[in-house]
């Protein structure tokens, strides 16, 4: 019953899923390379440089989605290939190489070079964190998400008060929330997103030479 029901969905998804792979070239506006110091002080120079697949194995994402189960939380589960994988926070976070911890007011202070090295930033450099979390982070809009979520996680990039920003979480919430709709998701933003976590799961899902 159960075999036939995950078919069902499966079939379900198939017919109307758009996954829409991530490229930084859509975003070419914003010069990351004149705000390296910026990014690397917030650990953010590494996700800025992945290589995001434009190539999706969408039979992969298709199952990783259709099979996701969010009740055992903060560890949830889903199937590739009859793999049982662990989807997190953390294992995103491990993936993009995105701080799994906000940075400390403190490491951010001696980073910065003065006696508040939140209010060190300049205007420029505020705005240009504004941009990525619009260009990069949030891949798609809704008007209920946009308002409890992302403006609240904007609030605290345009107040200064990065030690309370969670880049990892912020990309967790957006995937989890695809992944949540299961058979009912129609454009799958990030699906680059997924592949990476899924080849960083690589050594497992190997022993099924599907990656």
């Amino acid at each position: 019953m159960a075999c036939h029901c995950n078919k069902k969905k499966m079939e379900t998804l198939t017919n109307h899923f758009n996954p829409i792979p991530f490229s930084p070239k859509k975003v070419q506006s914003l010069d990351i390379a004149s705000h390296q110091s910026l990014l690397s002080t917030l650990g953010l120079w590494d996700f800025f440089h992945l290589d995001f697949d434009q190539e999706l194995r969408t039979d992969l994402i298709k199952e990783l989605v259709v099979f996701y189960n969010s009740k055992r939380h903060p560890y949830c589960k889903s199937y590739v290939n009859g793999l049982s994988v662990t989807l997190s926070r953390g294992a995103l976070a491990k993936a993009l190489h995105l701080p799994l911890k906000s940075r400390s007011r403190r490491s951010l202070v001696a980073k910065g070079g003065g006696e508040d090295g939140l209010l060190m930033l300049s205007e420029e450099e505020g705005l240009f964190l504004e941009e990525i979390v619009w260009g990069w982070l949030v891949l798609q809009n809704d008007g209920s998400m946009v308002i409890e979520e992302v403006l609240k996680f904007t609030r605290c990039v345009r107040e200064r008060m990065l030690e309370e920003v969670d880049w990892a979480g912020l990309i967790w919430f957006m995937v989890e929330r695809e992944l949540s709709k299961g058979q009912d998701l129609v454009n799958c933003y990030y699906g680059s997103h997924m592949q990476i976590l899924l080849k960083m799961l690589r050594t497992l899902l190997a022993r099924k030479h599907i990656c």
